[in-house]
């Protein structure tokens, strides 16, 4: 856009609270929450392994990441009403919970279903089916993420959520070229 911001949600102004979505949102930032509130610091992922043994103060911060995860989703939903969000990055690697985010949207919006598909990307091995994957260099070596290669289909409004920017552009050549395939047959 204009001022070269399109995209940058994660730093949007976080309603209720000071600072930006960003700040409660990213595995840096809950980790940050985490140890603020009991006084360890751990990793997001860390923080994730001990919710899903019932931790009690894993649970807490996890309860209220939904909340706020729920709460910024419902700001995008409104405005660009998608049908299918892309989650990428670290911390969805380890979200199990869109579900019940999705039944707190569905809350906050006053709407009986919500049908915008929630579709996580994930590491290598994680997802049952068939996937596209998509592999990038980092700094220090290289990754990739998967998602199910029938996942996008039939969506025609996409909206792509990661914090790496070469994550986000591999994924809508990927798009684009599946869409020129589809107006080529």
């Amino acid at each position: 856009g204009a001022n070269n911001l399109s995209g940058e949600w994660g730093h949007s102004y976080f309603p209720f609270e000071d600072g930006t979505i960003e700040d409660f949102l990213s595995g840096t930032s809950l980790s940050r929450i985490f140890e603020k509130k009991n006084n360890k610091k751990l990793k997001a992922f860390e923080i994730f392994e001990l919710y899903r043994k019932k931790d009690t103060q894993a649970e807490t911060i996890i309860e209220q990441y939904k909340e706020s995860l729920a709460i910024s989703l419902c700001y995008v939903i409104n405005v660009l009403d998608p049908d299918a969000i892309v989650f990428g990055g670290g911390v969805s690697n380890e979200i199990t919970f869109f579900d019940e985010v999705k039944k707190k949207i569905e809350n906050q919006l006053k709407v009986n279903k919500l049908n915008t598909a929630f579709i996580p990307m994930r590491k290598p091995d994680k997802l049952p089916a068939e996937t596209f994957k998509v592999k990038f260099d980092l700094e220090y070596g290289s990754t990739e993420m998967h998602l199910h290669k029938d996942a996008l289909d039939n969506h025609k409004n996409i909206l792509i959520i990661d914090d790496d920017e070469r994550l986000r552009e591999l994924l809508e050549d990927y798009l684009l070229e599946k869409i020129q395939k589809k107006r080529a047959v």
